[in-house]
């Protein structure tokens, strides 16, 4: 589960982009961006560094996204980039 930002902060919309920063680092992320390891696809962990990383750029710390994932699910790709 990602969420946009924690329970204590706005998500912060960008209106230059017509979108808020986490779906801009969502959007960025999925179009390869986030392929961090050059492997030719993104996966759940990657994902997290990524939009973790660009949301903060984007909104100057004010944000901070979120990710949960349960114990027992691995780090699996969810796009393929090349």
């Amino acid at each position: 589960m990602f969420a946009a930002a924690t329970a204590r902060e706005p998500a912060i919309q960008l209106a230059e982009q017509h979108h808020g920063a986490f779906t801009v680092a969502l959007l960025d992320a999925l179009g390869g961006a986030a392929d961090l390891l050059h492997r030719g696809a993104v996966g759940t962990a990657e994902l997290n560094v990524f939009i973790t990383d660009r949301v903060r750029s984007l909104t100057g710390g004010k944000q901070h996204p979120i990710m949960e994932r349960a114990d027992d699910l691995p780090d699996f790709p969810l796009v393929v980039t090349t």
